[in-house]
């Protein structure tokens, strides 16, 4: 059997959602739509339809399209694969607590 190596990722949409927009995401928003184009836009990513419904019971689909734009984003981005536990001061912190992908040791986006 062969197994590949696997790293499992941590994703904060919210985070992903202020980064982009300057704000956090309020799902209740009338301009739910426009913050959420303006959020994809950001991670270089289309727009989203204007005929498709967000949906989910806590509009889930939104969430799930700003982090897989922020993911595609940053996974062509070597800067963002400098996680806090390569760092020796915080390692402890990154192994206890987790890492945010996107997140450099700074704790900011660039």
């Amino acid at each position: 059997n062969y197994c590949s190596p696997m790293t499992v990722v941590e994703v904060f949409p919210s985070l992903y959602f202020y980064r982009s927009v300057g704000q956090l995401f309020n799902k209740k928003d009338q301009n739910l739509r426009t913050t959420l184009n303006t959020a994809l836009a950001s991670f270089r990513s289309e727009p989203y339809p204007d005929n498709e419904p967000i949906t989910g019971p806590d509009l889930d689909d939104a969430d799930a399209l700003v982090s897989a734009a922020a993911l595609r984003f940053f996974a062509t981005r070597e800067i963002y694969f400098d996680a806090p536990f390569q760092n020796p001061y915080s390692t402890r912190a990154a192994m206890l607590e987790g890492w945010i992908f996107g997140v450099r040791n700074s704790g900011k986006f660039s």
